[in-house]
C-alpha cells in the first residue's frame, strides 16, 4: 500500500480524474489512491448484480427477523425489500459478470471491492494511466514550503530530484512574463 503520509497529503481535489473523485468521496481516499496505482489504465465495470449479492449476504449475516429497520436503514432499503430479500435464495452471479471486481479484489483487496460493489452498481469507469502521479504531483506543489523537500520525496515515494523538478516546473512556468506584460 502507499506511505502514510502520502494519504494524509492528498486530499480528493488533488486526483484529476472525477470518477476517481467519486470514488474517494464514496468509498475514501485510499481505495482512489489504491486503484490508481495498483490497476491505472484499466476501465472496471461494477454488475449491478454484485451489489444485490453483497445485500443478501448482509441481510443473511444480520437480519434476525426484528430488526428489518435497522438492516434496512444499513443497506438503504426499505423493510419491504429487506424482508423479501431474507426469503430469497442465495443470488447466483456468472463468473464473466464479476471478472472486474475479482481483478479488484486480488490486487486492491476484497474490501476495495466489496465497497465498489455497494457504491457503484451499474457504473462504468476508467481508471486514469497516470492518475497517482498528477496527484503526487499537486500534493507537492500544494504543500512545499522552500525546506521540505527530503520530507515530501519520502511521503511520495519519489526522489529529492523529482521533488525538486516539479518545484522548478511550477515556478518556471508562472515566472515568464511577456514583452507585453508590465
Amino acid at each position: 500500500m502507499l506511505a502514510e503520509p502520502l494519504l494524509a497529503g492528498i486530499s480528493a481535489t488533488d486526483i484529476q480524474s472525477e470518477q476517481m473523485q467519486e470514488v474517494a468521496l464514496h468509498c475514501g481516499l485510499d481505495v482512489a489512491l489504491a486503484l490508481m496505482s495498483k490497476m491505472p489504465g484499466l476501465e472496471i465495470y461494477i454488475p449491478a448484480s454484485a451489489k444485490k449479492a453483497d445485500d443478501w449476504q448482509y441481510v443473511k449475516d444480520n437480519y434476525n427477523g426484528y430488526n428489518a429497520a435497522t438492516v434496512a436503514g444499513r443497506l438503504g432499503l426499505n423493510r419491504e425489500d429487506v424482508i423479501h430479500l431474507s426469503k430469497q435464495p442465495a443470488p447466483t452471479a456468472g463468473r464473466s459478470s464479476n471478472e472486474h471486481l475479482d481483478r479488484v479484489a486480488e490486487l486492491c483487496g476484497p474490501e476495495t471491492a466489496q465497497c465498489l460493489a455497494h457504491n457503484f452498481p451499474g457504473c462504468r469507469f476508467y481508471i486514469p494511466r497516470n492518475g497517482l502521479s498528477i496527484a503526487i504531483r499537486k500534493h507537492i506543489e500544494r504543500s512545499f514550503n522552500g525546506t521540505n523537500t527530503q520530507e515530501l520525496a519520502l511521503a511520495c515515494g519519489v526522489s529529492e530530484r523529482h521533488v525538486r523538478q516539479v518545484i522548478s516546473e511550477k515556478y518556471q512556468s508562472t515566472a515568464q512574463l511577456s514583452l507585453f506584460d508590465q
